[in-house]
């Protein structure tokens, strides 16, 4: 279309060249229509992006969250059923550490007997040995005879507090 409005003759002085497009002034600083449906298609194809992705990032924290509160679920259903285990095998310990079991098993499979008294007799027994009347007691005797008598007096008290 340049070319329709130049001219090929041969002219001896040379014109400086200027495109004949009637009407169309050249302006860079100045946008076309088209580059500004440009930026616009661009922000629209960029927002719709950040909108799918934060789309995607919902629906996977949705499923995530639903899927820690289904194993929430199954650890206390294991939680009661463990405790429910526990609670028979305390009820069971209890069994087998009874009383009564356990003087069933020493009267009939060990032989044992049950005693007849019950109760005990404490007694404060007088030195037999006099150091004055029997002069041939020796050290040992007489350090025996003193270990005696502490732990007479030891049981003395032991009765006296009961």
């Amino acid at each position: 279309m340049v070319q329709a409005g130049h001219s090929y003759a041969r002219k001896w002085e040379e014109e400086a060249y200027i495109p004949a497009t009637p009407g169309v002034n050249y302006q860079p600083e100045a946008r076309s229509p088209r580059a500004k449906v440009r930026i616009g298609r661009s922000l629209v194809v960029k927002t719709s992006v950040f909108l799918f992705a934060y789309a995607l990032l919902l629906v996977y924290l949705c499923i995530k969250s639903s899927t820690l509160g289904y194993q929430i679920v199954n650890l206390e259903n294991k939680i009661v059923s463990l405790e429910t285990a526990n609670h028979s095998l305390e009820c069971s310990i209890a069994r087998q550490t009874s009383l009564r079991r356990i003087e069933l098993i020493a009267t009939k499979d060990l032989g044992m007997h049950r005693s007849v008294a019950a109760v005990a007799v404490c007694m404060d027994v007088p030195n037999p040995v006099n150091v004055a009347d029997n002069h041939t007691v020796s050290q040992t005797g007489q350090a025996e005879n003193g270990t005696l008598q502490n732990l007479y007096k030891n049981l003395r008290r032991l009765a006296n507090k009961d």
